[in-house]
């Protein structure tokens, strides 16, 4: 019998110390007051440079690579080689614009050159919500998406990143269609913080309750 009470007593004990549901995360981590609006517009200025700059490196390092190893051809052939179309320089700006963003959403884990200098994070939006969720960084198939949708909002002159101000949270195209956040790193290492107590918290008193049993 002793036995037997003890087990209810430690199953009571589990449920009544879940991590809180999805409301409860937000009471606590309110993202919807998360002042990032103005970071967040500061760090896509600084990546749109840093695109602007890597653009231009590859223009430089192709009109050297044809001006030097392309040594049979007249002056003539190589200026029409370099003179290249409107069409020709817009598909590669949009493939190093998507590339830039896809290989920092996933192989930097989630941290553009803007990001780090706003101190920013791109979070899975599933993190705040899943206990056993180890790790905030988005997959590779979240950073493709978002990615495609910086596309779509440069494809649209801007406009797509507007929407965002019309959401309470302040999410954008980005967010909602790779399902993801970006939060600052206070939020972030707050979160992480009482996350990890949490779990420290049950392991030591579900330890006690054994000794006990």
């Amino acid at each position: 019998m002793m036995e037997k009470n003890n087990v209810v007593k430690l199953i009571d004990y589990i449920n009544s110390q879940k991590m809180p549901d999805d409301s409860e995360h937000f009471e606590f981590f309110p993202l919807s007051k998360e002042k990032t609006t103005l970071r967040r517009a500061f760090a896509f200025m600084s990546d749109f440079t840093c695109v602007l700059m890597l653009n231009l490196m590859v223009l430089l390092s192709y009109a050297t690579f044809v001006t030097n190893f392309f040594l049979p051809m007249s002056p003539t052939q190589k200026v029409s080689l370099l003179q290249m179309g409107d069409a020709f320089s817009f598909g590669v700006f949009t493939l190093i614009y998507f590339t830039y963003f896809l290989y920092c959403g996933y192989a930097l884990n989630g941290k553009t050159l803007g990001c780090h200098i706003m101190k920013l994070n791109i979070i899975d939006e599933a993190y705040p919500h899943k206990e056993n969720m180890t790790s905030s960084e988005p997959s590779l198939s979240q950073a493709f998406k978002r990615s495609l949708a910086y596309v779509a909002c440069y494809f649209s002159m801007g406009m797509f990143f507007f929407l965002s101000l019309l959401h309470e949270e302040k999410r954008g195209i980005p967010d909602f269609f790779s399902k993801t956040r970006v939060v600052s790193d206070e939020w972030l290492k707050s979160f992480e913080a009482a996350k990890e107590g949490h779990k420290e918290h049950i392991s030591i008193d579900i330890n006690s309750l054994d000794k006990a049993a």
